[in-house]
């Protein structure tokens, strides 16, 4: 995360509205917030904190106790910021709760807090999340931790920055696993630890469903279980055999009781044959005189036929005398009219000339006619057949053309795809070569890069290793110059004690009063100053040898660490290895070039064959359009030649004066007209003669057909009434009323003869019966129904019986049987359940801290990882402390109780023992501290996928520092904002005033503070 702008109004000190640019800054990273006491420093933290997390960076003030007290009563508090995540780009808009002025009427209002998460995506801002608390699972989401572990590891606060360093494991475990994004071995440990669970908790119920289960059988064990199914199995057999026996003689039961019932069938069916049959006969006489009705009925049917031909013959007499009246009336009328029409003919026959001149004009001009039509049809063939020629020619020369084109085109692609096919095929193998050359060409920069590490480190280390010589030198000369002058300054001492001695008193070394012979002043004399001067120069050269110590041992493990990059990149390289970069850059280029010209050269030659695939098939179809457009074409041309010679011929045929455009048909109409004029004349007169005479004809037929109708007529009266008389006395009848008096209607006559079949039906059927009923009876007796039932009922009861009692211990013994069976299924579930737990159960114990660390998992993990932050963080320490100190994890847990595995200690070298991080002073603990965040952020960094530490702001703690101290920590910062990091740190110590040149100050006054950069 590396903040881009902050804009703060009525927050904190500041009553106004503050913006701070970071991008001012540009590649100056490094810069020094300060200000009086009170300003407002450390509310620039607190409002990143509160942007981001609604909180602020110590923790300790509410979000809502945040407004400044300078604001105006309209002004709302609200802070914005921007920040950046890789490339990604966010702002945060947030305002806590406060009051505001009511809109109406006096007193104020709570305004409830708004928070507004935006990225910027083409061109604006686009909203993720809106409330307070979606917008702060959203930033814990983005950035990777929440406020806490953001106050620990990016804002460092003032107070609380050896936090980090002093937290339990539980502390840092929840920090290192949101930095490094260890959640999934967190989950192994889980997924474990239920898969555990679960086993247990089926082995737990296995041995649940073992218990029901011999419950359910009333047995105590297994082998308790297969006694009683043996039992069980004895007991069905006898069962079986009784349920045999008492079927059996259910079944005999069974047989002699439907035998009874039989026998007392056949007997009541034959007392009711003899009674329906009786029944029967009686009805005889009836049968007898409805047959005799049917008798006569069908004899006077026989009559009727006679009887209606008589009264037909009657009736057709009477109406020929009407009809032959009727002709002869008729036929007088007709021959009147013949006459007449027969002078109106003779008349229009004396006009036959004038039809005739008719007739001949109008063939002359039908033939006119149709020598016109014609010859305007032949004009009209003709020019469509020119047009279509003409449509029919520019086709086939466009074809032509077309085909002329696709097979140049045609052409040129083949040649193209000969030319594309050798390279295209080779994009495979160039590939393959290119990624292998390309992966080849990294790791051999990789490679050159360490070695040129690998010679600045090794460089270094000589200059260190001639360093330290040359300062062991110094440093021996300096000591063989104290000690020298040490022994002078106390060979001195006699004659400085020689000069205060005074004639009487008494030697302050031997007690004497008298001095025979008193020390002298020498000429190699040393004064204290010189003394002090010397001891001095020896501490100098003692500084300057453990620093040039210092140096030659960082040279040398970055020497080590670079060559052992070497070895392994070489390793990895083999043969490569020894190739220069530049010929592994040109290898690289030129395959990257034949891969791009072969990928080119694929793609072209994929498009030229559909090109020429569907130049081929367009040429393919054009000819054979051609083809089939060639007999068209020369039909076209005949024809076209052959229209023009027959219109020309027509022309020819048609009278000049009735080729003008309705002349010839004028002319046919007057023709037309007279003609049809004469005609409708001579053939009104023609057909009213020809009507006269058939009407003439016709009544003459009529009147003699009709007088001979009449003779008939006259003639089938007698011969009909003859027959009818013969008839009746044939079939019995004395007159024809008798014959009337016999007579049936249809329907009733059928209802007799259908009651009288029916009637005979039945009694031949009642007859049919007594006799089977009669044969049947024979040599029966009459059984006792009630005793059979009861012995029946008897032994169904007892087979009934016998079959339950076998069903129940059939039940039962299946029961037990699927008992056993499932028991079985159980075992061997609960053997391979066990066999599983004894992995997995293993594992849950191990990756859950069962060891004498009580360390996870995931913790194991995060204490390898923090390993790494120890190592990164311990070269900084060591440097910052002078050689001194070495941060290490504790390895032996001192509470067994509580979990362990990423508690720290400080190894000290000039104790050369280790002790808790919480003993250091406030300046070590400062510098252990910020080594430890700075160690952390690096390997964060270096690992891929981990979290982006961008930004680091540190609150005070500079103040606790000697100078050398403070010396060291600036210039890790220095290095720190080098490397692209912003480094902001809040000091009142001057001499940071004056080393950082970048510094945003933090004005107050009375009105409120405010806050700009001085670059």
């Amino acid at each position: 995360m590396r903040p881009l702008s902050i804009t703060m109004q009525a927050f904190g000190p500041f009553s106004g509205c503050e913006t701070v640019d970071f991008s001012r800054l540009g590649s100056r990273a490094f810069f020094l917030i300060h200000g009086p006491t009170g300003a407002g420093k450390t509310t620039l933290l607190d409002a990143i904190c509160f942007a981001l997390y609604g909180d602020t960076s110590g923790g300790e003030r509410q979000a809502r106790a945040m407004r400044s007290d300078h604001a105006a009563p309209d002004k709302p508090t609200r802070v914005e910021f921007e920040f950046s995540l890789g490339d990604a780009r966010y702002r945060i808009e947030r305002a806590p709760v406060q009051l505001r002025p009511k809109l109406r009427g006096s007193g104020t209002v709570e305004v409830s807090a708004t928070a507004e998460l935006s990225q910027w995506r083409d061109g604006s801002w686009v909203p993720l999340a809106q409330q307070p608390q979606k917008v702060g699972d959203a930033v814990r989401e983005l950035i990777g931790f929440d406020d806490e572990q953001f106050r620990q590891v990016i804002v460092l606060p003032q107070g609380r920055f050896r936090e980090v360093l002093t937290a339990d494991s539980k502390k840092r475990e929840e920090i290192m696993e949101r930095l490094f994004r260890t959640e999934l071995y967190r989950r192994v440990e889980e997924a474990l630890k239920r898969a555990a669970g679960g086993l247990k908790h089926d082995v737990q119920r296995i041995e649940q469903e073992r218990i029901g289960v011999l419950k359910q059988v009333d047995a105590e064990s297994e082998p308790a279980l297969g006694e009683q199914l043996l039992v069980q199995s004895t007991e069905l057999g006898l069962a079986e055999v009784s349920v045999v026996q008492a079927l059996t003689g259910a079944r005999a039961a069974r047989d002699a009781l439907e035998a009874g019932r039989r026998a007392k069938s056949v007997l009541q069916e034959c007392c009711e044959a003899d009674a329906a049959l009786n029944a029967q006969m009686q009805r005889v006489p009836e049968q007898e005189h409805r047959r005799e009705c049917i008798a006569f009925a069908r004899r006077a049917l026989q009559v009727v036929a006679e009887e209606q031909r008589s009264l037909r013959a009657d009736k057709a007499c009477a109406k020929a005398s009407r009809a032959l009246e009727q002709s002869a009336t008729a036929l007088a009328e007709a021959r009147t009219a013949a006459a007449e029409a027969m002078a109106a003919c003779d008349q229009e026959r004396g006009r036959e000339p004038e039809r005739v001149a008719a007739h001949q004009r109008i063939g002359e001009l039908e033939i006119a006619a149709r020598n016109c039509l014609a010859w305007q049809r032949a004009v009209n063939e003709a020019t469509k057949v020119e047009r279509e020629l003409g449509a029919v020619q520019h086709a086939a020369d466009r074809r032509a053309a077309e085909i002329d084109a696709l097979r140049r085109r045609a052409g040129a692609a083949e040649t193209e795809q000969r030319a594309l096919q050798p390279l295209a095929v080779q994009v495979p193998a160039l590939r393959m070569r290119d990624e292998h050359q390309a992966a080849q060409l990294r790791r051999r920069r990789e490679l050159g890069q360490a070695q040129i590490a690998l010679e600045q480190a090794e460089k270094e280390c000589a200059s260190t290793d001639a360093h330290c010589i040359v300062a062991t030198a110094r440093w021996e000369q300096a000591r063989a110059r104290c000690v020298e002058v040490e022994r002078r300054w106390i060979a001195g001492q006699a004659s400085r004690l020689a000069a205060s001695l005074v004639a009487g008193e008494t030697c302050p070394v031997c007690g004497g009063r008298d001095h025979p012979a008193p020390a002298t002043v020498d000429a190699d004399h040393v004064s204290d100053e010189t003394l002090e001067a010397a001891r001095d120069m020896l501490k100098t050269k003692e500084s300057a040898l453990g620093e040039a110590r210092e140096a030659r041992a960082d040279a040398t493990l970055a020497a080590a660490q670079a060559r052992q990059r070497c070895i392994l990149l070489a390793q990895d390289l083999g043969d490569v290895a020894v190739r220069g970069v530049t010929e592994l850059e040109v290898l690289q280029q030129a395959c990257a070039l034949e891969l791009e010209q072969a990928e080119a050269a694929e793609k072209a030659l994929a498009a030229g064959q559909a090109a020429l695939a569907a130049a081929r098939d367009r040429i393919s179809e054009i000819e054979a359009e051609q083809l089939l457009a060639a007999p068209r074409l020369a039909m076209l041309l005949q024809t076209t030649a052959c229209l023009v010679a027959d219109a020309r011929a027509l022309e020819n045929c048609v009278p000049k004066g009735l080729r003008v455009p309705g002349a010839l048909s004028n002319a046919q109409g007057k023709a037309a007209e007279a003609l049809k004029r004469l005609k409708l004349a001579q053939e009104q007169a023609q057909a009213r003669h020809t009507n006269a005479l058939a009407a003439l004809n016709g009544a003459e037929a009529a009147h003699v057909e009709r007088a001979g109708a009449v003779r008939l007529a006259e003639e089938e009266q007698a011969v009909a009434r003859e027959a009818f008389v013969a008839a009746l006395a044939a079939h019995g009848f004395s007159d024809q009323d008798a014959c009337i008096a016999a007579r049936l209607p249809d329907d009733q006559l059928a209802v007799l003869e259908a009651t009288a079949t029916k009637f005979d039906e039945v009694l031949a059927a009642v007859r049919e019966r007594h006799a089977r009923a009669k044969q049947a009876a024979r040599g029966v007796t009459a059984p006792d129904l009630g005793v059979l039932e009861m012995r029946a009922t008897e032994a169904e009861t007892a087979a009934t019986r016998a079959a339950e009692q076998a069903q129940a211990l059939r039940a039962r013994l299946g029961e037990m049987g699927r008992a056993r069976d499932r028991l079985e299924k159980l075992a061997a579930e609960r053997e391979d359940i066990e066999q599983r737990f004894r992995v997995i159960g293993r594992l849950a114990e191990v990756a859950g801290g069962a060891n004498s660390m009580r360390m996870t998992f995931q913790r194991y993990v995060l204490a390898t990882l923090l390993d790494e932050v120890l190592e990164a963080a311990s070269l900084r320490l060591h440097r910052m402390s002078r050689g001194r100190y070495h941060l290490q994890r504790v390895m032996e847990a001192e509470d067994k109780r509580s979990a362990g595995g990423l508690d720290l200690e400080v190894f000290d070298h000039q104790t050369g023992r280790a002790r808790p991080a919480n003993t250091l002073s406030g300046g070590e603990g400062f510098l252990a501290a910020l080594s430890l965040a700075l160690g952390l952020a690096d390997v964060v960094q270096s690992r891929t996928g981990g979290i982006q530490l961008e930004t680091l702001f540190v609150d005070e703690g500079f103040g606790t520092l000697d100078p050398e101290s403070l010396d060291f920590a600036i210039n890790t910062l220095i290095d720190l904002q080098q490397g692209g990091r912003l480094v902001g740190i809040i000091s009142h110590v001057a001499e940071l005033k004056e080393r950082i040149d970048v510094r945003l100050e933090v004005r107050p006054s009375a009105s409120g503070s405010s806050i700009a950069f001085r670059i």
